[in-house]
């Protein structure tokens, strides 16, 4: 008798654990996808040899960081250059412009010509332009020689370090790939039934293989659909249209790795 009971319970209670399971509506959205993180390519804006590198593969960079440096003793000779081609143009110009005004002066008095004046004028005029050129050719060659120095505009990790000191590099020659540290992205994508109970600014939780949760939200949603693509390991969705979403994790760490598969939990509310 006692057997039966227990076996009753058994399957009463299995039966209701079923019943519970086909009846139960997860009140959240599940999403799977992968870490993006941005990488950007260091390059000098000016050719030059190299003369020292700063940073190896694996280390950290803060914003502002000097990275490389270029031999700067051609741009320092261009810059006394322009220095004096600047200062012998303001020369011409002020001796160009007396000579305007002295003409100026005796055609009012009508003891000068007019093309005397009118030569005068003209020459005023071009010393004026070549001032105008030798300034801008200055502050070009002050930019070239700044621009020795490779300066780091986000905090990031070096990936890659493709040159070596003593290298000779063109403007644009990569040096540096840098791996920034923010944002921290999400690609991931959604079904269409699911669209509207997500928006742009939604609060997100983000859980990493290793059970290491992150905050992040939604910062974007496709406005075209698309065929799902093959990273997305969810089997139900690969043959559906999907719309694509970018998810900003809030408190990223140097664990989020690039291509790390990652899941997104996205509470099911209707956005006001």
């Amino acid at each position: 008798m006692i057997k039966k009971f227990i076996l009753f319970f058994i399957v009463v209670t299995a039966g209701i654990f079923y019943f519970l399971k086909l009846t139960y509506r997860d009140p959240n959205i599940i999403l799977y996808g992968n870490v993006d993180v941005r990488d950007v390519v260091l390059s000098f804006a000016v050719p030059g040899k190299i003369m020292d590198l700063k940073f190896d593969e694996g280390d950290k960079v803060k914003k502002g960081d000097v990275m490389a440096v270029l031999d700067n003793l051609p741009y320092d000779i261009d810059l006394e250059l322009k220095k004096a081609q600047l200062a012998s143009s303001i020369a011409n110009l002020e001796e160009a412009e007396r000579s305007y005004n002295r003409q100026k002066e005796l055609l009012a008095q009508k003891s000068g010509s007019q093309k005397d004046y009118n030569d005068t004028q003209d020459y005023f005029n071009k010393a004026k332009a070549q001032r105008d050129i030798a300034q801008a050719a200055l502050n070009q060659s002050n930019l070239n020689l700044s621009d020795t120095q490779l300066i780091a505009l986000e905090d990031g990790i070096v990936i890659t370090r493709i040159k070596e000191k003593g290298s000779i590099v063109l403007a644009g020659s990569p040096v540096y790939t840098l791996s920034l540290g923010n944002p921290v992205l999400v690609r991931t994508y959604i079904d269409e039934p699911n669209l509207g109970n997500i928006y742009i600014g939604q609060k997100v939780v983000i859980k990493t293989d290793s059970n290491k949760n992150y905050s992040g939200q939604i910062g974007f949603i496709s406005p075209q659909a698309e065929f799902t693509p093959k990273s997305v390991e969810t089997p139900e969705l690969r043959t559906s249209l999907v719309y694509r979403l970018r998810v900003v994790v809030n408190n990223a760490d140097s664990q989020l790795k690039h291509g790390m598969p990652v899941t997104i939990k996205i509470p099911k509310q209707k956005h006001e």
